[in-house]
């Protein structure tokens, strides 16, 4: 339960520091751009704590086509900040909406669990 609550966080943290660093984009780059390298930093932990979370419960893998949607969610988000890290340069005000609904449609996907 408690590697949950970690992944959970970790989560939070990637969301933040990721969504910052695309607001801070159009004022500071340096900034910007740590804010992330914390933000991989935090998605490394996510994947770890995500990766421990199927080995205690391998079945999850099975026929849950949520878990399948959340992970190719994180994907395509950890490549964006990837792309960001090594690109960055004044962002679009879309680029930080598109993400914020990336990481509610992956809190969504956990919690509600459509199929």
């Amino acid at each position: 339960m408690l590697c949950y609550f970690c992944h959970m966080g970790f989560v939070f943290l990637w969301a933040i520091f990721f969504l910052t660093g695309i607001k801070l984009s159009k004022f500071n780059l340096e900034e910007a751009k740590k804010f992330f390298s914390y933000g991989l930093i935090s998605a490394l932990f996510v994947g770890v704590s995500g990766i421990k979370l199927i080995m205690f419960n391998p079945a999850i893998l099975k026929g849950e086509g949520w878990l399948h949607l959340k992970i190719s969610i994180a994907i395509l988000v950890l490549l964006e900040n990837l792309y960001l890290y090594f690109k960055t340069k004044e962002l679009k005000e879309a680029i930080f909406y598109l993400n914020l609904l990336l990481f509610l449609g992956m809190l969504f996907l956990v919690s509600m669990r459509p199929f």
